[in-house]
């Protein structure tokens, strides 16, 4: 999961409040911008780019546009604090699974991972980006912590995190 928005408060608040494995995902980076963003996802690859649509440098909606070519894999959720019907419009014609107006709830936004794990079996906790393909394809879960500790379905993946929180 990337999380891209100019207003660092809403990203703080994002990256903070979710329960990201729980969830089923993983924040594996954070922009502020959407060039910055365009940088990060070609190296990181991530399933799902959470963004905002307006940006300095390159809104939400090109960084959308550019990655629908470039990692036709990923799915995009875009918020703004904009309730434009264009920006919606612009967005169904991209990969663009959910569009939420902010101000964005925990709550709702779970609800949408939720959504989005479940419809699209997004269930890649984290990826090197050599692995990705192979891994997206066996619809498994792969953790990296100084080298490969766990690869096997994310039910396997909470089973082993709850027996090394609790021995």
């Amino acid at each position: 999961m990337l999380l891209v928005d100019d207003e660092e408060d809403i990203r703080e608040g994002i990256s903070r409040k979710m329960d990201w494995l729980g969830l089923g995902f993983s924040l594996v980076g954070e922009a502020a911008n959407g060039q910055d963003a365009l940088e990060l996802a070609e190296t990181l690859r991530p399933d799902v780019i959470l963004t905002d649509i307006k940006m300095p440098f390159m809104d939400g909606l090109e960084l959308c546009r550019i990655l629908t070519d470039r990692l036709p894999a990923s799915r995009f959720v875009v918020f703004s604090g904009f309730d434009a019907f264009e920006y919606a419009k612009q967005a169904i014609q991209m990969n663009v699974v959910e569009y939420i107006l902010k101000p964005i709830n925990a709550d709702e936004l779970s609800a949408v991972l939720r959504r989005l794990n479940r419809e699209h079996g997004v269930t890649i906790a984290m990826v090197s980006h050599d692995l990705r393909g192979a891994m997206r394809d066996a619809n498994k879960v792969l953790v990296m912590n100084h080298g490969v500790d766990f690869c096997g379905s994310v039910e396997e993946y909470r089973a082993m995190s709850a027996e090394r929180r609790d021995g």
